[in-house]
């Protein structure tokens, strides 16, 4: 099992203009990588033009939380 975490660029001051931060995770052939966030605090904006949640899978985005 990997354990971990994630904090945005500049936490827990607030970050610049277009900051963006990006992690990478693998799972094993025949195994799947689950991801539970506890906290998620993002800006409120109209079709996620300012703060976005973004996962990707095999290269395509997979899901956008706003």
């Amino acid at each position: 099992m990997l354990l971990g975490w994630g904090e945005s660029p500049g936490y827990p001051t607030g970050y610049f203009p277009y900051a963006s931060q990006n992690w990478s995770r693998c799972a094993h052939k025949g195994h799947t990588l689950s991801i539970k966030l506890i906290h998620l605090d993002l800006e409120d904006s109209q079709d996620c033009e300012n703060d976005a949640l973004k996962v990707r899978g095999r290269g395509k985005l997979q899901m956008v939380v706003p």
